[in-house]
């Protein structure tokens, strides 16, 4: 019902009887209309800030209707204060995300003060791979993780593993050696390339002090190469593909026996990047141990700031083993005999240059190693010879099969026997015009 008929329903309605009035914040009897103090804070509606709201005249921070409440009392009410628990008067919210610094746990691993992800949202930092970290954290490592330890840096060819060699209290087991350097949470030391070799030598294992007298035997260090039967393996399962042996050391026969650095006979101590091999007996006084472990979560192997998974996403590997090609070729762990950043066999693959005998090498590099190339068309002549192309034109033509009829049915022929069979015959004749034409 609706008994004034002012559109307000009677239960609804403070003054169901009157038109005019139909609500009465205050309670005191007066409709809002009349009433010249609509919530009865003492403050006329006229200078009243927030007429309808007992507890306040003005809106202050929080406006009519919400309490200008501060609870951490650093001057910013709660209603606007993006760290309401702890006082923050500055409000610094570096990041944007709308929670103060003063009140969200935060990383900081540059150390500069400001929480990473405020670097990342300046641009002062980087985060090419997404992961929340500045790109410089990623590949940082912040000394040795191992005392005594020295790294084999990606930036400088190596493969960012930590080596030490350790001098035990006396002679030791191979076996006594494996259990102490698991024990550091490494391994003995596996040395899989000459790089590798050359570099741990001068780095760890030339020091004289890890070096005995065992009778007239000069030895070194225990390494993690273990040999059965006839075979070698690294212990922590690094592919053998490398050895230094003294002359007359390793393999061995039918028994298991274990690498250890050695120099021969000899009546002065002097280091030497060998090895000799023998059985689990004490001998050697020191062992070399490796660390894989902590490396920086990404390698940065050309030393320009970001990460190698960043820039392997935009290419930069075109052999697909997950290693930057120009990394590769200047740590010399792939071919790249030209010298163009990129490995000898993406070159040929991707047909840039011509591998015409198949051996795996560009022609130009055979070529500039002595290869004959008389006409200096970059083609191997032999290459040219072994299609029927015997004047050098790169073109079999009618001249190229004359030369040919020249030596045919000879036996050995200086040329014209292109199948390899012995002597100059139809076959070659056969196979010289399917060759007809320009060379690729």
């Amino acid at each position: 019902n609706d008994d004034d008929n002012d559109g307000v329903v009677d239960s609804m309605d403070a003054f169901p009887l009157d038109a005019s009035e139909s609500v009465d914040t205050d309670h005191d009897g007066i409709g809002d209309n009349a009433d010249q103090d609509d919530d009865g804070d003492g403050t006329d509606d006229a200078t009243d800030g927030c007429p309808f709201d007992a507890t306040k005249s003005a809106p202050g921070q929080c406006g009519c209707g919400v309490p200008d409440i501060d609870t951490d009392g650093d001057g910013v009410a709660d209603c606007l204060d993006n760290c309401p628990a702890v006082a923050n008067p500055s409000q610094t919210d570096c990041d944007g995300n709308g929670i103060g610094e003063a009140c969200e746990t935060f990383t900081d691993c540059n150390a500069n003060g400001i929480p990473d992800s405020c670097d990342l949202a300046s641009g002062f930092a980087q985060d090419c791979n997404g992961n929340g970290k500045p790109d410089s954290c990623d590949l940082a490592v912040s000394g040795s993780p191992y005392p005594g330890a020295v790294q084999w840096t990606v930036a400088s060819g190596g493969n960012g593993h930590w080596y030490k060699g350790v001098l035990a209290e006396e002679i030791l087991k191979w076996s006594q050696a494996l259990a102490a350097s698991q024990a550091l949470g490494g391994s003995l030391v596996s040395i899989g390339s000459s790089y590798e070799s050359e570099w741990v030598y001068s780095h760890v294992s030339n020091d004289v002090t890890l070096w005995n007298f065992w009778g007239p035997y000069i030895v070194g260090p225990w390494i993690g190469a273990k040999g059965n039967g006839s075979t070698w393996s690294w212990e922590d399962g690094t592919p053998w593909s490398f050895s230094s042996w003294v002359s007359g050391e390793g393999p061995p026969g039918g028994d298991i026996q274990f690498g250890h650095y050695y120099n021969g006979l000899g009546s002065v101590l002097v280091p030497k990047n060998t090895w000799g091999d023998y059985y689990d007996v004490a001998f050697p006084i020191s062992y070399i141990v490796e660390w894989s472990t902590g490396l920086p979560t990404e390698s940065d192997c050309n030393a320009n700031g970001i990460p190698d998974s960043c820039e392997l996403a935009n290419g930069g590997d075109c052999n697909n083993n997950g290693l930057l090609d120009a990394c590769e070729t200047a740590n010399h762990t792939t071919p790249d005999c030209n010298n163009n950043g990129v490995p000898d066999s993406c070159d040929i693959e991707s047909r840039f240059a011509r591998d015409c005998n198949l051996n795996n090498v560009p022609d130009s590099c055979d070529i500039a190693a002595g290869a004959l190339d008389e006409n200096s068309d970059g083609r191997i002549d032999l290459c040219n010879y072994a299609v029927g192309d015997f004047d050098l034109s790169n073109e079999v033509d009618p001249a190229d099969l004359g030369f040919l009829l020249l030596f045919y049915g000879e036996e050995n022929p200086p040329f014209g026997d292109l199948d390899g069979s012995g002597v100059c015959d139809s076959a070659d004749v056969g196979y010289q015009l399917l060759n007809f034409g320009p060379l690729e």
